[in-house]
């Protein structure tokens, strides 16, 4: 075989090797939850409730954030969530004041979490959980920043607009703050079945 065509071959393989790297998901903690650490920082996401607001102009995500080892305090915002659909489309999260004027897809969003609490495992079982509340009901606490320092974690909700490329394949959410050296990239998929609509409010 000629030089070039060992190239050819090459570039293909490699190819083919990012391709199957870009369509596997982080760990599969249990049922459309996923974990991803970097460094001192770990990300859960459960995408369960994604499946049920498919249809929705907003997406909701249930995502936990825990620190751990020595390092600077790390400040966690809804907006240091970006959120990349199967085609590569690139989502920021949705500010808080539009969500508010959304109160449906918002209701369902914090009684989905009352009922089907996010499972974290046990990597969070030692640390102190910090309140975060990015998108809070009517008369709520609002945290735009929740502080999060060694062997502490946040649960909450992130919102974004709804994928292009819709909620099929393989989505990442990336999270990058100051004081982190790398983003954590989490990749997860969303469940097909148990789509249905939201109700509005009559």
């Amino acid at each position: 075989m000629t030089l070039k065509k060992l190239l050819v071959v090459a570039c293909a393989l490699g190819a083919g090797l990012v391709m199957a790297a870009e369509t596997q998901t982080s760990f599969e903690l249990s049922y459309a939850t996923y974990r991803q650490k970097v460094d001192r920082v770990e990300v859960v996401v459960g995408s369960q409730i994604a499946a049920i607001a498919a249809h929705e102009k907003y997406i909701p995500l249930q995502i936990a954030v825990g620190v751990s080892g020595r390092g600077p305090e790390l400040q966690i915002a809804a907006e240091r969530f970006v959120l990349i659909d199967s085609q590569g489309n690139i989502l920021n999260a949705v500010p808080e004041a539009d969500i508010a004027k959304d109160p449906a897809i918002l209701n369902y969003a914090k009684e989905f979490t009352e009922q089907n609490p996010l499972q974290t495992g046990d990597d969070f079982s030692m640390s102190n959980r910090v309140a975060s509340n990015f998108y809070p009901l009517e008369g709520g606490d609002f945290y735009t920043i929740t502080n999060l320092d060694r062997e502490t974690y946040l649960e909450d909700l992130v919102f974004f607009p709804r994928p292009e490329a819709g909620l099929e394949g393989v989505l990442t959410l990336q999270l990058l703050v100051p004081g982190m050296d790398k983003p954590v990239e989490l990749r997860f998929e969303v469940p097909e079945k148990k789509k249905k609509q939201v109700k509005k409010n009559p």
